[in-house]
């Protein structure tokens, strides 16, 4: 099987288990606003975020500096493996460690320091379990990824739906979340064990030396490419309140979810990108065309929708009053959907051709953004404002991503039928505009239906079609 179809295959099951993360995690975070209310759920989402911070700093770019290496030399894998998880471990220990101070030192309710020390625990159940899928992904066998999630996430769900019909106690939801964590890290570990035929392991830190440029190029570069974007709600928790952070989280919780769609692809393309780069750089660079197109095509519409039924959506959603005031918030987090998605193919170039360190300098200065913004516009806007820092700061990063691939930006982006989905978006839009309170799903349907047709047909060649569509068996040479 050639490189497009492995890389086809990979995207439907990765998408599958993003499909089953995305469910499992809507559910959770509808249902604890619609049901508990902006302020405890902004004890929810503030807990959950410095979990997800500090799973950022376990991995330290140990998972996609994984995949690279597993990818590059699968017959090595195991001696790979061996060599990353005692720096894991250090890192994941360390991550731990920090958590559990922050709820001595925060001034917030006792709400958020409970459910911040309950879902501690998910900075190592998580990391591990990303470690174990970064290697299946090296291997290109992401069908096992797929399985566990499907398996840990149903459970997941019928928890879920039990704890609501007895409508307990929100920690009791956080508790739920904790523990089928758990439960999946068993399972990623045990398939990962037996993949690689690792019979023990043994703690070392040899070969860090050799290692430490490229650790510290890949980690730096993960923490500061998500805590630009990460660090807006303890920001705002501590400035603001639990309740501002329920408003802001309300409309951007929707647009984690989104950005999920982009790490899919980011994760799938990688390890076929970074092999390419090594052997074949002419199809790296058209695979790379493509996958920077993909992205335009889905993000369009996602951002319009957004923009358009902001009310409708946020009403639907979490119910009437309650949210009201997270829908100009909403309207804004349209455009921090289409700018990741614009500049992730860009960013992704930068990490596939070994300018890690590149990447990572753009994120850092994006961190610094965020810092001076949060204090400057946050104490003024609240959460509103907390939105206005998170579209500068996903500008910045962005142009910096675009900037460092400045002759591809300028070339693929104005190419004729990358054009022609812009222009088919922004003359649907209009439409939708004007009846935008006129059966409001019937018309994100039907706009989604023409969008579909009209990009497949006038927005994409021939080439294109058959292999973003094509579900032939033995794929699509990308150098047709």
């Amino acid at each position: 099987m050639d490189q497009t179809a492995t890389l086809k295959r990979n995207s439907i099951l990765s998408f599958l288990s993003a499909a089953i993360r995305i469910l499992s995690s809507a559910l959770m975070f509808v249902g604890v606003a619609r049901f508990y209310g902006p302020d405890i759920f902004g004890s929810f989402s503030t807990a959950f975020v410095f979990s997800t911070i500090f799973v950022l700093i376990s991995d330290f770019g140990f998972d996609a500096l994984m995949t690279i290496e597993v990818a590059r030399n699968k017959e090595k894998a195991g001696e790979i493996v061996n060599r990353f998880f005692s720096f894991k471990l250090i890192f994941a220990s360390f991550a731990l460690v920090c958590i559990w101070t922050i709820p001595l030192i925060l001034d917030t309710s006792s709400l958020t320091k409970l459910l911040i020390l309950i879902f501690s625990f998910s900075v190592i159940f998580n990391s591990l379990t990303n470690y174990f899928f970064a290697l299946l992904r090296g291997l290109e066998q992401f069908h096992h990824e797929t399985k566990i999630t499907f398996i840990v996430n149903s459970f997941f769900l019928v928890l879920l739906v039990i704890a609501g019909i007895l409508k307990l106690n929100i920690l009791y939801i956080a508790l739920i979340f904790i523990s089928t964590r758990g439960l999946a890290l068993a399972f990623a570990a045990y398939k990962a064990q037996n993949i690689i035929g690792l019979k023990s392991f043994r703690f070392t830190i040899k070969g860090w030396h050799e290692d430490k440029s490229k650790i510290l190029a890949f980690g730096f570069s993960l923490i500061f490419g998500n805590l630009f974007f990460q660090l807006i709600i303890p920001f705002l928790a501590f400035l603001k309140g639990d309740y501002a952070v329920g408003i802001y989280d309300s409309a951007f919780k929707l647009v984690s979810l989104v950005l999920i769609l982009s790490d899919i692809l980011v994760f799938t393309s990688m390890p076929t990108l970074s092999s390419l780069y090594e052997t074949n750089s002419e199809r790296w660079l058209k695979l790379s065309r493509i996958l920077n197109k993909t992205f335009c095509i889905i993000s369009l519409p996602i951002s319009l929708v957004f923009y358009i039924y902001a009310e409708q959506i946020i009403t639907f959603l979490y119910g009437k009053n309650n949210f009201d005031a997270a829908i100009p918030i909403m309207k804004i987090a349209a455009f921090v959907i289409l700018t990741r998605f614009i500049s992730e193919t860009y960013g992704l170039m930068l990490t596939t051709s070994n300018r890690q360190n590149l990447r990572m300098l753009i994120t850092a200065a994006g961190t610094l953004v965020t810092l001076v913004a949060c204090l400057i516009i946050i104490p003024i806007h609240g959460a509103y404002g907390a939105a206005i820092v998170a579209i500068i700061s996903n500008i910045f990063v962005g142009l910096g991503y675009l900037l460092s691939n400045y002759q591809h930006f300028v070339r693929w982006t104005f190419e004729k039928r990358y054009l022609i989905p812009i222009l088919i978006t922004l003359v649907l839009g209009l439409s939708l505009y004007y009846l935008v309170n006129i059966f409001w799903i019937y018309g994100i349907i039907l706009f989604l239906i023409v969008y579909i047709i009209t990009v497949y047909i006038g927005g994409l060649n021939r080439q294109e079609r058959m292999l973003i569509f094509s579900l032939e068996k033995n794929g699509v040479a990308i150098n047709k």
